[in-house]
């Protein structure tokens, strides 16, 4: 299964392997969803709060409304550890997703995250700042662990991270994507593609699935840079793969 949203916040759910829709709700916001491991708990940031729906009917199960001091946008979800990650310009904050309550402020920096993602192990927090530089912190001490310079890059770019930890993809304001080695942060390679509004790897493989505004997704072996599969959907904001659909490659 794939989850999409548009920019009004309808979230939409497809066939992977057919690309054919059959479900899905409105958040009011355009920002992205997580399932839990098991697929039964979708964890959805709205406009009332941070709202956890079943995960077969998405019907809504539990709202937690957004501390007062916190007015940043939700940047990233760490589910497995039930974390949410929002970010103010010189602020991280990390809030209980079960309960609303603030566990963790990451702060010190001068620069404004764009998008960030978690590593797989909850262990980092993988963002771009409008410094254009990739910045990876712990989330065990909230200590800053390296920076990157990435050059002139798009202000909303996307970004993701491998299950594996090994390949970091960001798309570029030139509509190319940079895959990045997650050990080294060296560049890998750049894929040529066009006008990617979102990026998401496929669980427990080096398969990059590419959203563009065209309606179209895209799947790409990050090892080789080649395509290896083409959809077309209704939607193209915030793609998810909310179940393990490495088959369709």
């Amino acid at each position: 299964v794939i989850s999409l949203s548009d920019t009004t916040g309808n979230k939409a759910f497809f066939n992977a392997r057919t690309g054919e829709l059959f479900g899905g709700f409105n958040s009011g916001i355009a920002v992205p969803m997580q399932w839990s491991p098991d697929n039964a708990r979708l964890y959805s940031p709205e406009r009332s709060g941070f709202v956890m729906r079943d995960g077969h009917n998405t019907e809504p199960l539990q709202t937690n409304v957004y501390p007062e001091e916190i007015r940043g946008d939700v940047k990233a979800t760490d589910v497995a550890n039930g974390r949410l990650v929002i970010a103010t310009e010189d602020t991280i904050w990390i809030l209980d997703y079960e309960t609303g309550e603030l566990t963790q402020t990451i702060t010190g920096f001068n620069s404004i995250v764009t998008t960030a993602e978690v590593t797989l192990d909850g262990q980092q927090l993988i963002a771009v700042t409008n410094d254009n530089r990739l910045r990876i912190w712990s989330l065990e001490n909230g200590l800053q662990m390296g920076e990157l310079e990435l050059g002139f890059i798009d202000p909303q770019a996307a970004i993701a991270v491998s299950d594996d930890g090994q390949f970091v993809a960001i798309s570029n304001r030139d509509t190319s994507i940079r895959v990045l080695s997650g050990e080294t942060g060296h560049t890998l390679r750049t894929i040529d593609t066009s006008q990617n509004s979102s990026l998401y790897f496929l669980p427990n493989t080096p398969i990059l699935a590419t959203a563009r505004n065209n309606n179209t997704l895209d799947f790409w072996d990050v090892r080789t840079g080649t395509r290896v599969e083409l959809l077309h959907t209704a939607y193209h904001h915030h793609l998810h793969i909310i179940a393990d659909v490495s088959s369709v490659v």
